[in-house]
């Protein structure tokens, strides 16, 4: 998938948890993708302003989740999305400098420019934990108890 992802994964989880992925797979890949899909809920919300304004929605329409056996993917495989979640230095691959139009319309070339990581993904899980774990601990009640 995803050149950027955070993952929720079995080995990190409590023991009920565990007994959960061990006894109710499939239940435990639902809630899996119901906790991932509000993650990114969350990062998708964060790229419509809350943490960076959207110019064309590309980024935004990429973000994904994705179940595979203990674990949830949210991420995105969209090229700049680790350049925005984790912030660094762009510059020129094929070219002598850098030439692009700034949102007030100007014109700029340089030899690089510095991103500031805007942390829209991590923060999604960190903003919506408490919804997460709701999910898990509703379907352990439901199933186990």
């Amino acid at each position: 998938m995803p050149d950027i992802t955070i993952q929720l994964v079995r080995d990190e989880a409590t023991p009920k948890l565990r007994m959960l992925a061990d006894r109710y797979p499939a239940e435990h890949g639902k809630a899996l993708f119901r906790a991932g899909s509000i993650v990114e809920r969350q990062a998708k919300h964060n790229l419509s302003g809350g943490r960076l304004r959207a110019r064309t929605g590309r980024l935004r329409g990429s973000v994904r989740t994705e179940v595979h056996g203990d674990e949830a993917r949210i991420g995105s495989n969209v090229v700049y999305a680790a350049i925005h979640e984790f912030g660094g230095e762009i510059v020129p691959k094929r070219a002598s400098a850098l030439h692009f139009q700034t949102s007030d319309g100007h014109w700029v070339t340089t030899q690089r420019v510095h991103m500031p990581a805007r942390h829209w993904l991590s923060s999604a899980l960190e903003e919506s934990w408490a919804k997460v774990r709701d999910v898990f601990e509703e379907t352990i009640r439901r199933l186990i108890a």
